[in-house]
């Protein structure tokens, strides 16, 4: 069962998958302080919401466009209420996910579990003000990097399969003779 190309499939398969969930706990940076993210991670912000006077909306501000957004939205603000959400963009595949914790009056602590269209996560850890982010964590997951360490399992699972294999027929052999 180990040598046939379904279980090879299968192994590799759930590799990749046990791989993907283990980048996404155990890899990332902590960022000391005064230390840049990356630009391509997302922070959540509330901005006034045009279609409807005086409630906001929340939306995905990626680092690398950080002041600009901030130029075209003077009354943002980056202090969200303790919750999660999620922001789907429009004709995308891509989405933010995110957990707010309120930490003391004026800061918050929030997670982004930003997916990109390729199927890469970018998650971020920060807190945040009403008008500042503090990056704590951040930890880029792409799908590409959890492949190779799929497919050695599942190679070391059919390498283990013919050890076994050739065993069991020279001892069948032996048993014969």
């Amino acid at each position: 069962m180990l040598t046939s190309n379904f279980f090879f499939l299968a192994s590799c398969t759930g590799g990749l998958g046990a791989t993907w969930l283990l980048m996404q706990k155990v890899g990332g940076e902590y960022l000391q302080p005064g230390m840049k993210a990356d630009d391509a991670m997302v922070v959540v912000a509330a901005v006034p919401d045009p279609a409807k006077p005086g409630a906001v909306q929340v939306q995905p501000v990626h680092v690398r466009n950080m002041e600009k957004f901030k130029a075209a939205n003077p009354t943002h603000s980056f202090l969200l209420p303790s919750g999660s959400g999620q922001i789907r963009e429009e004709n995308s595949d891509r989405s933010t996910r995110y957990d707010v914790q309120a930490v003391r009056d004026g800061t918050v602590l929030v997670e982004t579990k930003h997916r990109q269209e390729m199927g890469g996560l970018l998650i971020m850890r920060y807190e945040a003000t009403d008008k500042s982010v503090r990056p704590i964590f951040t930890n880029n997951v792409q799908w590409i990097g959890a492949f190779p360490a799929g497919f050695l399992f599942a190679f070391v699972l059919y390498i283990v399969g013919r050890i076994l294999r050739y065993r069991a027929n020279r001892d069948s052999s032996a048993a014969l003779t």
